[in-house]
């Protein structure tokens, strides 16, 4: 029954101790950290050891209990008897060996872990060819079901940060501000960008042989600082005088070569351009400020978009499909507002 206690609650405390706070304690020299840490580095081995060794206690419980009962009372129904016994032992068993423990874990992980360490290091090297045979079939599983295990580990990496960050906060070393942008980074990292597209209908046809002056009305009249701009070459003649100006319809994919900012259509119509970018518009052959626009994959997270963006340094983006057709567009503000939210994503 202690074996059994300490299989279930070392499995517990196995997942709920900091990693970290082992790691610095096997830097000051801390031997029994360095044996923790040996045993969370293989995860497999270790957790295959607990499966092994509860299953052997609680069999051995349960075969216990029957002999006990057929030794004490050996003239009763004996089948009946022992059903009897191993349904009032059961309810004990749940208790003091599963939910007891697992309370243990949950609450003191660190010490429960450490008080058990030199047991669980016997018992590692006590099951190895069982342990060994059972990692060996997961293994195999989760390659025949495409299991990702790297995602598993930064998932549980991103759980096990949040609750060094929290704790940070509790302690007084951490603002809210910080805790909740940390948090924020976190839930950035595994949602899409395709929950946060601008619609193509929010921004007219936009074209390269379009004066300044026409596009500053343009987006004016839509209320824009920046807007999308496509090569004029790939619109018929008929075609740029009934869409040119017009919202762009949700089944338009053409992609934009580029982007214009409302303050560099002004600076551009009142003929105060620097040489770099006039040298650029004669090359592109267009009077227009033309920026390059970043192509963002609609499966990319917020924050490897945001990452991205700022790389290039660049404020608008264009989300495309696996095809490379225009799903709609991004703009980094929106992004830097989920990182700031208060609110979890």
């Amino acid at each position: 029954m202690l074996l059994s206690a300490s299989f279930s609650g070392a499995e517990t405390a196995f997942y709920r101790t900091p990693r970290l706070r082992l790691k610095l304690d096997a830097i000051s020299g801390d031997r029994t950290a360095r044996k923790l840490l040996w045993f969370i580095n293989r995860p497999g081995i270790f957790v295959s050891t607990l499966l092994v060794g509860n299953n052997i206690a609680n069999y051995s419980i349960s075969t216990a209990t029957v002999l006990i009962v057929g030794f004490l009372l050996p003239n009763t129904h004996g089948l009946w008897i022992e059903i009897s016994a191993t349904i009032i032992v059961a309810p004990f068993l749940f208790v003091y060996c599963e939910m007891f423990p697992k309370y243990l874990g949950l609450y003191a992980p660190n010490k429960f872990l450490r008080l058990l360490s030199n047991l669980m290091f016997f018992f590692t090297i006590l099951f190895l060819p069982l342990t060994l045979l059972l990692w060996g079939i997961n293994q195999l599983v989760t390659k025949l079901l495409g299991g990702q295990q790297n995602e598993i580990r930064l998932t549980l990496g991103r759980a096990e940060l949040s609750q060094i960050l929290d704790e940070g906060h509790n302690t007084g070393i951490l603002f809210e501000a910080q805790r909740k942008l940390a948090n924020n980074i976190f839930f950035g990292s595994k949602i899409t960008i395709d929950n946060y597209v601008l619609p193509k209908s929010n921004y007219p046809l936009i074209t390269s042989n379009l004066k300044p002056a026409k596009v500053i009305e343009i987006a004016k009249n839509y209320n824009l600082i920046e807007t999308p701009v496509y090569a004029d070459e790939n619109f018929q003649k008929n075609e740029l005088d009934t869409l040119t100006g017009k919202p762009l319809n949700e089944n338009f994919n053409e992609l934009p070569i580029g982007f214009v900012r409302l303050i560099d259509l002004e600076i551009t119509n009142r003929n105060l351009m620097d040489e770099q970018t006039k040298q650029l518009a004669q090359l592109l052959q267009t009077e227009l400020p033309i920026r390059s626009m970043v192509e963002l994959s609609s499966r990319y997270s917020v924050l490897t978009a945001l990452i991205l963006m700022q790389t290039l340094n660049c404020p608008f983006g264009c989300i495309i499909d696996e095809k490379r057709a225009n799903i709609g567009f991004i703009h980094i503000n929106t992004l830097q507002n989920l990182l700031l939210k208060t609110e979890k994503l």
